[in-house]
């Protein structure tokens, strides 16, 4: 709860210079709540990566039901071709909002909200260390709403601090955010930035979110469209994976539908 207030009101401050309305009540590195999963009380795991320049993700992926992961299918590899949603999955939460598979891919119901409030996503668990982990998607938004959320989160864990690299997408930008916050639950800090993810409707691109030892990137196509250091110089130690609509910010008055594929996460030790 006190992660969630210091978000709350480092975001009302930065809300007058930043082109988003809000980030009001992001809770970056807050866990879900007891009573918003269905599976695993969530919790962290690392484990993915690109090489530095983020560009060893830039698979072509293949059309709906190429099995994407039948090949090199990196450290971790979802291709949603096949039911249950949650197949290859350590688990997923509910919240508000719906995740299903349509043609082979995962679609993200956003619905109408009038607050913050925590969404559906899949999460995967991974414990080991690395030098640079990255997952890279294919993102595209079938329906664009009328606020924001986001749709891809590493939650980053080290023997003393922990950190999030965050992207959200809103109606005609997005954002990466880093969320870094002492390991004994204590306030945190935010930064966040401008990151290209808010293309037109029907459109799709390769997306990599990565993490390495000094910062958090994000790319699109391969071009890298936002960093921002993270300030946590010790090892990873876990690291969770969130995929969905993990959260959602509220004044939605038009729901959203997100459409996200063939994601392919890999590790450098």
């Amino acid at each position: 709860m006190m992660r969630r207030l210091a978000l709350a009101a480092l975001a009302a401050t930065l809300s007058a210079c930043l082109l988003f309305t809000s980030l009001d009540d992001t809770t970056g590195g807050a866990e879900p709540s007891p009573d918003g999963g269905t599976g695993d009380a969530e919790g962290g795991s690392p484990d993915a990566s690109s090489a530095v320049d983020g560009n060893t993700n830039d698979v072509t992926p293949p059309v709906d039901g190429g099995r994407f992961c039948s090949g090199d299918a990196g450290f971790f590899c979802a291709d949603f071709d096949d039911p249950p949603i949650d197949k290859g999955w350590t688990g997923l939460s509910t919240g508000v909002g719906t995740l299903s598979l349509d043609k082979n891919a995962l679609v993200a119901d956003v619905p109408i909200t009038t607050d913050y409030q925590a969404g559906s996503f899949l999460f995967e668990k991974m414990n080991k260390t690395f030098s640079v982990l990255s997952c890279s998607f294919d993102f595209g938004r079938d329906v664009i709403g009328e606020h924001q959320t986001s749709f891809i989160e590493l939650h980053v864990a080290t023997a003393d601090q922990l950190y999030d690299a965050i992207l959200y997408t809103a109606p005609v930008e997005g954002r990466l955010l880093v969320y870094t916050y002492p390991g004994d639950g204590g306030n945190g800090d935010a930064t966040q930035t401008n990151a290209a993810v808010a293309f037109p409707a029907g459109e799709s691109h390769r997306i990599t979110l990565e993490v390495n030892g000094t910062q958090a990137r994000a790319f699109v196509d391969g071009q890298l469209t936002a960093s921002l250091p993270h300030n946590v110089p010790l090892a990873p130690i876990q690291t969770t994976l969130r995929f969905g609509e993990p959260q959602i910010d509220g004044a939605n008055a038009t729901a959203w539908k997100l459409r996200m594929d063939n994601l392919r996460c890999d590790l450098t030790p």
